[in-house]
């Protein structure tokens, strides 16, 4: 009876044991499942770049409709920017910039066309955390035009003078390295003062974490 009861007592036992370490096991294997899965959620969650980041560049105004006037001149572009970059892709921002170009017709010596412009602007990054990314975006905001000179010529006196107008600014880049950015954009605001913008600037801030 005794060793019946030893026998039952070391199974039990040793069940008991069994038992203890797979439920053991099993909470580790859990744990270790959950922990990893926490994990993956929090890099997925990462932020791949810097937040928020400053932009200054210089380029040129070109492309401008010549409306009839006998030539248009490619002008200059300078703009700065600041963004907040998103864990997604999507960068907003805002945007200060001038530009300005010369048409010329034969009663007049050159007509200056000179626009100041405030944006809102918005990109999507394609490869934003390696060394050559893609950008796709719009601006949308102010334009303030002052268009001098003299002329003898009906045609061009009617676009002389300022005006204020609503501009939108489709545009399309690269970055480089995370420092060098360039972009072409296309200004459609007050008619006499369309055109493209090719610009290249330097990025402080941003770049890969």
């Amino acid at each position: 009876m005794r060793k019946i009861f030893t026998l039952l007592l070391a199974i039990l036992i040793s069940c008991s044991v069994a038992l203890a370490q797979t439920t053991t096991t099993t909470t580790t294997t859990t744990t270790n499942n959950t922990e990893a899965n926490a994990e993956t959620k929090s890099a997925k969650k990462t932020r791949k770049v810097h937040a928020f980041e400053i932009e200054i560049g210089i380029g040129a105004a070109l492309g401008a409709d010549n409306l009839k006037f006998d030539k248009t001149k490619t002008g200059f572009n300078g703009l700065a920017e600041i963004r907040y970059n998103f864990i997604c892709g999507l960068d907003i921002g805002l945007q200060a910039s001038i530009n300005g170009f010369n048409r010329q017709t034969l009663n007049a010596e050159a007509l200056k066309f000179l626009s100041k412009n405030a944006f809102f602007v918005m990109d999507y990054n394609i490869l934003q955390d390696k060394g050559l990314s893609i950008f796709l975006g719009v601006g949308a905001g102010a334009q303030w035009n002052k268009n001098t000179g003299e002329s003898t010529d009906e045609y061009a006196n009617s676009f002389l003078g300022k005006n204020f107008t609503f501009c939108v600014m489709p545009r399309v880049g690269i970055e480089l390295f995370h420092r060098v950015r360039v972009t072409l954009d296309y200004k459609f605001g007050d008619k006499a003062n369309r055109h493209f913008g090719l610009s290249a600037g330097f990025v402080l801030g941003g770049g890969k974490k």
